[in-house]
């Protein structure tokens, strides 16, 4: 995928966690993988560690949504 579809969110407002770069080819900070379901794209997981050694997850960006979140309006 060539597209960041968290940016959206994040520049909404939402949560953006300060994370800790693994490689310098890694610029996101992060991995997302993803599903499409019925024509709408999930966000199922999250690789990355934040600045203090914790691994992220879905759920500290996403409270009360631990297993996947549509980008959908």
């Amino acid at each position: 995928m060539c597209t960041e579809p968290l940016e959206e969110y994040f520049s909404k407002g939402g949560l953006r966690p300060s994370l800790r770069r693994s490689s310098t080819a890694l610029w996101r900070r992060y991995i997302g993988s993803w599903k499409i379901v019925d024509d709408r794209l999930y966000l199922t997981g999250l690789e990355g560690w934040l600045e203090d050694g914790t691994k992220v997850s879905t759920a500290m960006i996403f409270p009360g949504f631990p297993d996947k979140v549509s980008t959908a309006e």
